[in-house]
């Protein structure tokens, strides 16, 4: 028996399986296969009675979520996904109800073009069934997005908290973002449980699952907004001018008494996390801060309560409140040196909990961890690629010119390990720009270094998770000192002996894409062949199209603070750093890789610079990726992509096998 679930978009179909956990290590054609083909286990969640878990299972004939007994060794159900759909998430609410999130570039009733939409499902454990938990009808705004995002869960467990834009459509009014109470079992009448503000931001809800703290900003973007619930009105806890926020809401502390907001420590300049009280808005002391390293996020459950943090930096790192929970994690990375340890779920109770393993000596594997018990190893993300055949990855660190240190990670080709001179190289900067790299396995820069390349991954200024200064250092230099950083990593290296100066090539994906253009633009001597994969050409295009799509005035303020020059976005400044606007400049090859679907980064910037090159006589390859979104989501693609981009390295830099 198949239900069909088809009313947001796509159609998922449950169906009867009878598949391994483990599967058989399946032979890949080529290195593009290898390394481009999707993890054939991915998203791994564990029920909150620990009798079962459930994953996301891709190979090249099929694409599903698989549900498994612990305790009984089998298949308990699952369904299958439609190739055009991109989960992003999936965790049980309850120990028999799953929730799968996920997206798909789709066209909405009503409005002109293609949207990314999200939205989410239950699954049903004992009935077989999957539904949609919140869709456009009734009194759900249509034409909005998001409709996939879980703020908390009744004390019952039977409803789902979830926010969304409320109302009719009308051309005149804009409609409340509002939150709404979702039944888990017949999800088709939600009930507006707060009529939210046209900005309203986000929702809390307290220990017995209902709504208790509504943020927002006033209607003229100026002024944050923070109130809980007292009796049938709201009271105001905190306000502040300023067209960005200086704190963010994270979470709540278990005994629901503070909210926990996320803010930079003055004196360390490191961000941290402090406690708010709900009673007054007044701040207590930080709760998770350190003087080596910001906190990326928090350890949270389905209601938001905190647990404990996750340290940024080049390897993550965590901290709980419970210290018996710091002792296993502790116990747990040293069993692994030199790799990173993400912690991807656990039971009620902190009983078990699944750590997702990658780094120099895993192609990523996920373990559960009693409290008391050896690692279980559960599943290998990729069983064709042996552990021992991953290519090293190393950090490394420079001086910028102007003396700023920048963190780097370097892949090594695991067959040039003995001759490490003179290496033909890849400069391969991350997307954001606000983000950073971490050890462990890059599917890009892997296969790369198995091509025999040397990968460099600078953590330029600009970059997340090393502190206010070295991110704030980055304002302001798009194209400048954000793009010496990377010419001064390959210089370091040239000087060292390891990498041969006429044997570079740059490339990246999204701000990479944007950095690999730059180069070709602003220091066309410097490389051998440019490769930009969803990447931005044109700033005043990227700015314009924030401005169009969105209403929010933080976006622009923080556009105008990160990206502009003295914080005003100038049109001529903004094409003076413009690789589109340079095309003359370029001397090296230029290869454009862009999804037909990206709405992050849309795929007029590859069609301008393709434009641009073509116009300036100049050598450029433009492919269209078709049906994929920023993020690649999709197998096919990411395979081509790999094809393409390892043959023009061949073809401009010689065959470094």
């Amino acid at each position: 028996m198949q239900r069909d679930v088809c009313q947001s978009f796509g159609c998922l179909v449950v169906i009867a399986l009878s598949l391994q956990v483990g599967g058989i290590p399946v032979a890949r054609a080529d290195r593009a296969e290898t390394y481009g083909a999707l993890p054939e286990v991915s998203m791994l969640s564990i029920s909150p009675d620990g009798g079962s878990i459930a994953w996301r299972k891709t190979n090249a004939d099929s694409d599903a979520v698989v549900v498994y007994s612990l305790q009984q060794k089998q298949v308990l159900g699952g369904f299958s996904l439609d190739g055009k759909v991109d989960p992003s998430s999936l965790s049980f609410v309850t120990s028999d109800k799953l929730v799968l999130v996920a997206s798909e570039n789709t066209r909405v009733s009503g409005f002109r073009g293609k949207f990314d939409v999200s939205n989410a499902f239950v699954f049903d454990l004992g009935e077989r069934e999957l539904k949609t938990l919140l869709a456009p009808v009734d009194n759900v705004y249509p034409g909005q997005s998001g409709l996939g995002r879980i703020v908390g869960l009744s004390g019952d467990r039977r409803y789902v908290y979830m926010p969304a834009y409320s109302g009719e459509s009308t051309l005149y009014t804009e409609p409340p973002f509002s939150l709404f109470r979702v039944d888990l079992e017949n999800p088709r009448r939600p009930k507006i449980e707060v009529t939210g503000k046209r900005r309203t931001r986000d929702y809390f809800v307290d220990a017995d699952g209902e709504p208790f703290v509504h943020e927002y900003y006033d209607d003229n973007g100026s002024r944050h907004v923070v109130e809980v619930r007292d009796g049938k009105s709201w009271r105001e806890i905190y306000s502040l001018e300023s067209e960005l926020p200086q704190i963010s809401l994270i979470g709540l502390t278990s005994d629901y008494e503070y909210l926990v907001v996320a803010s930079y420590d003055s004196q360390t300049r490191r961000r941290v996390y402090f406690r708010m009280s709900v009673a007054d808005g007044s701040f207590a002391g930080a709760l998770f801060a350190r003087e080596d390293a910001d906190v990326a996020g928090v350890v949270s459950d389905i209601n938001r309560v905190v647990h404990g943090a996750r340290y940024g930096g080049l390897r993550p790192t965590y901290e709980f409140f419970d210290d018996r929970l710091n002792e296993r994690m502790a116990r747990i990375q040293a069993m692994v040196p030199d790799n990173s340890v993400e912690l991807v779920d656990w039971t009620a109770g902190w009983a078990q909990f699944i750590v997702y393993v990658s780094g120099p000596g895993y192609a990523g594997t996920y373990f559960v961890f009693g409290d008391d018990q050896r690692p279980l190893m559960q599943a290998r993300a990729r069983p064709w690629i042996d552990d021992a055949a991953v290519h090293p990855v190393v950090v490394f660190a420079y001086a910028a010119e102007d003396g700023l240190e920048i963190p780097a990670l370097i892949t090594i080709p695991r067959q040039r390990m003995d001759s490490l001179e003179g290496l033909p190289a890849v400069m391969l900067p991350h997307g954001g720009p606000g983000a950073h790299d971490t050890v462990g396995f890059d599917w890009f820069a892997q296969a790369l270094a198995d091509q025999g390349y040397l990968v460099i991954q600078p953590q330029f200024r600009g970059s997340t998770g090393f502190g206010l200064d070295h991110r704030n250092a980055g304002n302001g230099e798009w194209g400048r000192k954000m793009q010496s950083d990377l010419s001064d990593g390959v210089a370091a290296l040239v000087a060292d002996g390891y990498v041969d100066p006429d044997r570079v090539c740059i490339a990246g994906m999204s701000y990479g894409g944007y950095a690999a253009l730059a180069g070709g633009a602003f220091t066309p001597d410097l490389y051998r062949c440019i490769v930009s994969v969803n990447g931005v050409s044109d700033l005043s295009v990227m700015v314009d199209q924030h401005r169009r799509d969105s209403d929010n005035e933080t976006v622009m303020a923080y556009l105008a603070e990160t990206v502009g020059q003295d914080g005003e976005l100038n049109r001529r400044y903004l094409d003076s750093i413009s690789p589109a606007e340079f095309a003359d400049a370029f001397e090296a090859p230029v290869l454009l890789l862009h999804g037909e679907d990206d709405e992050v980064v849309p795929i007029r910037h590859s069609e301008l610079m393709h434009s641009r090159l073509k116009r300036a006589k100049k050598d450029v390859t433009f492919i269209e990726l078709d049906e994929d979104s920023h993020y690649l989501h999709v197998g096919t693609n990411r395979i081509e992509l790999l094809r393409e981009v390892l043959a023009f390295l061949d073809e401009h830099l010689g065959d470094a096998d």
